[in-house]
């Protein structure tokens, strides 16, 4: 089983090999993400979870509440102009990730970037930006 590790708090991350450099960015974003899901989740029905099917596919965070999957969520630091790579990675992997959870709730947090609304194989991502998505509830 994949297993991800996120620290319990972001400044930990400086003694990450490279903290500094900007792709570290997205590691420190997605772990804020991660944090906050947990601040915001009851634990008493609701888990999350990692999905990765070989390299093909991954999602950062599946929500899942009394065991069905209530939304999949994608974290990147910047989505302003991204790669063929880069989109591939975030919007397929939500795309195929929805295709094996039937979980139709596709969420991409970005911190620079367009938000709205992107639609892939006949799914809605919704683009969000983190700073929004932080200060929700």
């Amino acid at each position: 089983m994949a297993r991800k590790a996120y620290a319990i708090d972001p400044a930990f991350i400086d003694e990450h090999d490279q903290a500094l450099l900007t792709e570290s960015y997205g590691l420190r974003l997605e772990n804020v993400v991660a944090l906050e899901i947990a601040r915001r989740i009851n634990s008493d029905y609701q888990q999350v979870y990692y999905l990765r099917k070989n390299k093909e596919l991954e999602v950062d965070f599946v929500v899942v509440e009394r065991s069905h999957v209530k939304e999949l969520i994608q974290v990147t630091y910047d989505f302003s102009n991204p790669s063929e790579k880069l989109y591939k990675r975030e919007v397929e992997g939500l795309t195929r990730g929805s295709a094996l959870t039937h979980c139709d709730n596709l969420t991409l947090i970005v911190m620079y970037g367009e938000t709205g609304i992107i639609e892939h194989d006949g799914k809605k991502i919704h683009v969000v930006s983190a700073i929004d998505w932080l200060i929700k509830n």
